[in-house]
């Protein structure tokens, strides 16, 4: 109950210091943020909008929807969902750990995108989208620099570690440094959507099973 309470009370001074709720779901995801605010960029729904521009606007609003969806699961054990390890208690080896959320984040991946598929070709779009749009989140959490090569995310991390996190990359990136952020963001989306319209076949890794590298082919670079 302490532990609680006292977790409840970094996500007050949070709020208080930032008086943003939106900050709140940056959490693991706070680098390529889904809440357009004061602060923030709507990154992961920029990023399908400029990309995605043969689809029709209901359609990715549908993928649209699920990034903040995917952005209210913050504990450790969810990270998976966000390319990175989660530190869920004390004892817990950084390393161990991040080849477990490797293995994890791989299988969840692979497997949301063969369900997004597998609807598609039974007619039932929204399912497919919704789905999709839950794969392409952890896609693109994958290029954050603040996630990249799946970086830790731990219980026991202070207000300013959650802020610093934050604020790495909480607007719209662009390719201004050598790690080219947008085009791994955008690339990164195209990539996702090409899968799940069969246009090219899943691959046998989306991460580097030593580094969890994002495995991006480098024709996806170009996109904007």
């Amino acid at each position: 109950m302490r532990t609680k309470i006292k977790d409840s009370a970094k996500v007050h001074l949070f709020r208080w210091l930032f008086g943003l709720n939106a900050l709140v779901y940056a959490g693991p995801s706070g680098a390529w943020t889904s809440v357009n605010g004061p602060l923030t960029d709507d990154v992961h729904q920029k990023a399908i909008d400029r990309v995605l521009t043969s689809m029709s606007a209901a359609d990715r609003k549908v993928l649209e929807d699920q990034q903040p969806l995917v952005d209210k699961d913050q504990e450790p054990l969810q990270s998976a969902e966000h390319a990175m390890t989660g530190i869920d208690k004390a004892g817990e080896v950084d390393a161990e750990e991040k080849k477990n959320y490797i293995g994890l984040c791989e299988a969840l991946v692979q497997k949301e995108l063969m369900a997004a598929i597998d609807a598609r070709n039974a007619n039932n779009l929204q399912v497919a989208l919704a789905t999709l749009g839950k794969a392409m989140h952890t896609l693109q959490d994958a290029t954050s620099p603040a996630h990249r090569e799946f970086q830790i995310w731990s219980y026991n991390f202070g207000i300013w570690e959650m802020a610093r996190h934050v604020f790495q990359e909480r607007v719209y990136p662009d390719d201004s440094t050598p790690d080219r952020y947008q085009s791994h963001l955008e690339g990164v989306v195209q990539y996702t959507y090409d899968i799940f319209t069969e246009k090219i076949p899943m691959p046998a890794r989306f991460f580097d099973p030593a580094s969890g590298a994002l495995v991006l082919p480098t024709s996806y670079l170009h996109v904007h």
